[in-house]
């Protein structure tokens, strides 16, 4: 085999040659067998497991030991996104790798190659499919070391929709909790999930013939933290990977308020009693919208008592908050009517006339 700056003789052996364009060199390594490589008018003998290197114009370099495979047990054998992440732990002495993706065990049928120097390695713009990767470190002489291979399957599509709602560390409705995403051309149906457990050990709901770019729940789920997943299914490619795994909260509901009591000067509402931790922000105002609130307060208690105000429609709202922090939806705004007062003085001016008569 001849190269620009070297000539390399073997019989029965397994051998790899590349060529160093940053050098305009060549390297030679030796995986079984053994290879005669000449330049200028030098010849070295490489064996089994060595490589060499000869740059155009010098003799080749005495055979270096090749770089051992690198550790692929961390390496997924499983990926669900493009572009593939490969992660692997750095191999001592290696300066960059070459990384080969092949659909068949001998390599004949390569779909991707490429060299990085640095880790994890990003690439790939391929189909779902079950494939094999083979890994080399290269050292500082550009020679290429021992391959490591190992087999991973790849199920990217149909993707994920994109989420609608509820957002990841969102809240849903405090009752029949609708989940809502992207519809996706070319998809058939969703599969939908939704647990208590971030790993999904205890499902609460799972729906795998979704048609439709929403589903709400028949039964509401009660107060607290969940998580929910999607994926889509398409006839061509079949069903594609979970989404990432989402957190939501459903919250307490508002707490209905009763009957106002009131009194010549103050009015008292009252609503049902705080679980352990919660706290309630109640608002009192002129208007419907609240822009124009008279009282608000933020309390522990069941119940709030504000001075009485003038004779009119006034509205109130509450929330509740969570022993967290987290705040739940305001519940709907009530009405109430304030009657028109009649003072004690007012009633003794009425009385004047019959006291002159008596």
């Amino acid at each position: 085999m001849k190269t620009p700056s070297a000539i390399s003789s073997v019989r029965g052996t397994d051998f790899r040659v590349g060529v160093i364009e940053t050098q305009s060199g060549t390297s030679s390594e030796v995986l079984t067998g053994s290879v005669e490589v000449n330049g200028e008018r030098k010849q070295v003998k490489v064996p089994a497991g060595y490589g060499t290197v000869t740059i155009e114009g010098k003799p080749p370099v005495s055979p270096v030991k090749l770089l051992p495979p690198p550790d692929l047990s961390a390496a997924a054998h499983y990926y669900q996104n493009l572009p593939l992440v490969i992660k692997f732990t750095p191999l001592a002495g290696a300066h960059a790798y070459r990384a080969q993706i092949a659909a068949d065990r001998d390599f004949k049928n390569l779909r991707s190659e490429f060299t990085a120097a640095n880790l994890p390695f990003r690439d790939g713009d391929i189909p779902d499919g079950d494939y094999w990767l083979r890994v080399r470190g290269i050292d500082g002489l550009s020679i290429e070391g021992k391959d490591a291979v190992i087999a991973f399957a790849l199920n990217a599509y149909p993707e994920a929709p994109f989420i609608l709602a509820p957002l990841p560390g969102g809240m849903a409705e405090p009752e029949k909790q609708q989940f809502k995403w992207a519809a996706q051309t070319d998809v058939s149906h969703y599969a939908v999930m939704v647990s208590k457990d971030a790993d999904f050990s205890s499902s609460l709901y799972f729906n795998p013939e979704v048609k439709e770019n929403s589903v709400t729940l028949s039964e509401s789920l009660p107060p607290g933290h969940y998580f929910w997943r999607i994926f889509a299914v398409s006839a061509r490619e079949g069903a594609g990977p979970f989404s990432d795994t989402m957190a939501f909260r459903v919250p307490y509901p508002a707490p209905a308020v009763g009957e106002a009591k009131l009194d010549d000067n103050k009015m008292t509402f009252a609503w049902r009693a705080a679980v352990e931790g919660q706290s309630f922000q109640f608002q009192f105002a002129r208007d419907k919208e609240f822009t124009h609130i008279i009282h608000d307060e933020s309390t522990t208690a069941s119940q709030v008592t504000i001075a009485k105000p003038d004779s009119g429609t006034y509205y109130l709202r509450i929330k509740t908050i969570e022993s967290d922090g987290f705040q739940g939806p305001w519940g709907s705004p009530q009405a109430i009517e304030v009657p028109f007062g009649i003072s004690y003085w007012f009633m003794l001016l009425m009385l004047l006339p019959l006291l002159v008569l008596i």
